[in-house]
């Protein structure tokens, strides 16, 4: 892994499996609680601010791009993201409201909307 944790999430079912956030270093990913990881999000902006597991559908992850701790070591955020598939493929979500910082909102099917 890379630069400053900004962010994590796991699956509550399965604790092997969590999402990891760096300030500048994309997201990595667990499915061995932590003994190996694995950068799931190399193709987007690497600075992550935020990441949240839907924990009724575990392989849907968003992730806030822009951490809110700028610097000049970061850049900064293009959006939200998310995939379907634990992390294989990821599609662009929305647009930051602010392109510095990732704190946006995560809605979960059938759930209220949580801060990401």
């Amino acid at each position: 892994m890379s630069g400053r944790i900004s962010a994590i999430d796991g699956v509550a079912r399965d604790s092997r499996i969590v999402y990891v956030g760096a300030a500048n270093g994309g997201v990595w990913k667990t499915i061995n609680g932590g003994t190996t990881f694995r950068p799931v999000f190399d193709r987007h902006t690497q600075s992550i601010g935020a990441i949240a597991v839907d924990q009724a559908r575990p392989d849907t992850v968003s992730v806030g791009t822009g951490e809110p701790w700028v610097r000049n070591s970061t850049s900064i955020g293009t959006g939200i993201y998310r995939t379907t598939d634990g992390g294989d493929n990821w599609r662009f979500s929305t647009s930051a409201a602010s392109s510095c910082s990732a704190r946006a909102t995560a809605a979960s099917p059938g759930k209220k909307s949580r801060p990401i």
